[in-house]
């Protein structure tokens, strides 16, 4: 017999005084008005992967006068030599199930566990979706923080604004979406300052965090890590915004940017390219134009202007002369 998600949560709990877990019954009757379908597919079970998963808290609360159930979960991904701390929040109305990604940081390592993670979580949104017949205005989510800046229990350097535009999340979720006009206008006063003009008829094109992050005009910026990156790297990595994905995200161009961005039967000196070319030709002509424009600058800067080839001329001149 195939285990509950409870069995899985349980059966690897941890032990300590930051644990927390509301009873089992109680874990089991949350999950009980759920599609079957979903036990298979716990975005928090890696055993067939290899990998294992502690849990450090499994709490159920109620939210908006009790309309709306809420499991907190709280655990640890582990590798060999990899291990990554994931905090969420799964939310069930008797209709949607809604998962609000709190945070996910390296603790240890690097491997691929983030990339399965949110491939995980969009399966089961769109399971559940299409096993309820959602569709539309209807459709679960996946929320996330894209924060940028430094983790407050960790300590740890986060590039989460960059992160999750390659994820194929979109501007926007409980908390609002007032995060694109923001970005807009910092993305072009950006751009400015590395000599790139933005105008304003491109600018409006901008309208989901990939458009942002894909900007490769061929001018390079240092980023905090002190290394050369695309000005779309060097801009998203310090922006923090609200972003989500539903089950309706599936066939977006955000999507599809991501599924190439992360294709790991693609060469990794292509996956960035393919993705590009996911936006479309509009995006990628665009990108051409900008990039000719800052070769036609660069170029200036590096030819000798008449009055420099005079002096060189001279030199060479008053070099052979004396020779």
């Amino acid at each position: 017999m195939a285990k509950s998600i409870a069995d899985k949560i349980f059966e690897n709990k941890a032990f300590g005084k930051d644990a927390y877990f509301s009873g089992r019954a109680a874990i089991e009757e949350f999950f009980e008005d759920l599609p079957k379908e979903l036990a298979g597919i716990w975005p928090m079970d890696f055993s067939e992967e290899g990998l294992e998963t502690e849990y450090y808290s499994a709490n159920i609360t109620g939210k908006q006068a009790g309309f709306v159930r809420t499991l907190q979960i709280k655990g640890a991904v582990k590798g060999q030599d990899s291990e990554y701390v994931v905090a969420m929040d799964f939310d069930f109305d008797g209709e949607t199930f809604d998962v609000e990604l709190e945070s996910m940081f390296k603790a240890k390592g690097k491997s691929n566990v983030p990339n399965k993670i949110i491939g995980k979580l969009k399966n089961f949104v769109s399971v559940h979706d299409q096993a309820m017949g959602n569709s539309g205005k209807n459709s679960s989510s996946i929320g996330v923080n894209a924060k940028s800046g430094f983790h407050h229990d960790s300590g740890q350097e986060l590039f989460g604004g960059y992160v999750w535009a390659n994820h194929g999340f979109s501007f926007g979720s409980k908390y609002g979406n007032g995060d694109l006009k923001r970005i807009q206008g910092q993305f072009k006063e950006f751009c400015s300052e590395q000599g790139v003009n933005i105008s304003d008829k491109d600018l409006a094109k901008f309208t989901i965090p990939c458009h942002f992050a894909a900007f490769d005009c061929g001018v390079e910026v240092v980023n905090k890590l002190g290394k050369p990156v695309h000005i779309g790297n060097a801009f998203m990595s310090t922006q923090s915004w609200h972003g989500k994905w539903s089950g309706g995200d599936e066939d977006s161009a955000q999507e599809k940017y991501a599924k190439e961005y992360y294709n790991e039967n693609t060469p990794k000196n292509l996956r960035r390219k393919n993705a590009v070319m996911a936006l479309g030709s509009g995006y990628f002509k665009m990108l051409k134009k900008y990039a000719e424009q800052s070769k036609k600058k660069t170029d200036a800067k590096a030819k000798p202007s008449i009055k420099e080839n005079i002096q060189l001329m001279r030199a060479r001149l008053a070099k052979a002369i004396s020779g």
